[in-house]
C-alpha cells in the first residue's frame, strides 16, 4: 500500500465481516492538489461485510485536521468525526452513484482514497472560528486582533450629514436642469 492510498484487497477474503484501519496523515494529502488540508491525524476504520454478490462498507473517521482560523489565520487543530455507508458490487462501472461503487468484473481491490478524503472534507465547517467550534486550546494572536480592530472604518458624525446620500445628489442635478 502506498502511503497516500487507502486500498482494500477483498479478493480471497471469505464471506463475513472484516476490519481495516488506515492512518490518514500529512502524506495522504501530499498528492491531492485540490486539498486545502495539509496536516491531519485521522484514523479511518472500515468494516467490510462481504456477501456473495454485494459488499457493504461502513467507514468511520475520527481525529484532527489543522486549519487556519478565519479570524487570525493561525493554524488550530479541529477535531472531526464522521461516518458513511457504501456498497460494492461488480458490473458496469458507469452505474456507480453516491452510495454504490460498481467495479469491473474480476476486480479484487478497491481504492477508497477519494471517499475518505470527501468524508473528511465534509466534516469541516465553512466558518472556522475555534471558539465557536468548541476548540479551547487555541487563542487568537492579540497583535493580529489589534490590527484588525484598527482597520475598522469609523464614520465621523459630520460626514454623515455632509450629503453622502447618492439620491440627494441626483435630485440636485435633476432639479437644476429644469
Amino acid at each position: 500500500m502506498k502511503p497516500n492510498k487507502a486500498i482494500i484487497q477483498f479478493g480471497g477474503l471469505g464471506t463475513g465481516t472484516h476490519q481495516f484501519e488506515f492512518e490518514v496523515t500529512d502524506k495522504f494529502f501530499e498528492n491531492l492538489e485540490y486539498s486545502e488540508i495539509k496536516t491531519a491525524n485521522v484514523l479511518a476504520q472500515i468494516e467490510l461485510v462481504k456477501q456473495n454478490t454485494v459488499m457493504s462498507l461502513n467507514i468511520n473517521i475520527s481525529g484532527t485536521v489543522a486549519l487556519p482560523c478565519d479570524r487570525c489565520m493561525a493554524d488550530f487543530n479541529l477535531p472531526i468525526e464522521n461516518s458513511e455507508s457504501l456498497y460494492l458490487k461488480h458490473g458496469d462501472p458507469s452505474e456507480s452513484n453516491d452510495t454504490i461503487i460498481v467495479l469491473p468484473q474480476g476486480e479484487t481491490s478497491v481504492d477508497l482514497t477519494t471517499e475518505i478524503y470527501e468524508l473528511i472534507a465534509v466534516s469541516i465547517p465553512m466558518r472556522r472560528m475555534p471558539d465557536e467550534l468548541g476548540v479551547t486550546d487555541h487563542v487568537c494572536d492579540p497583535e493580529v486582533l489589534k490590527r484588525i480592530n484598527n482597520m475598522s472604518v469609523e464614520e465621523k458624525p459630520d460626514e454623515k450629514k455632509a450629503g453622502t446620500d447618492v439620491w440627494d445628489e441626483l435630485k440636485k442635478i435633476k432639479f437644476n436642469n429644469n
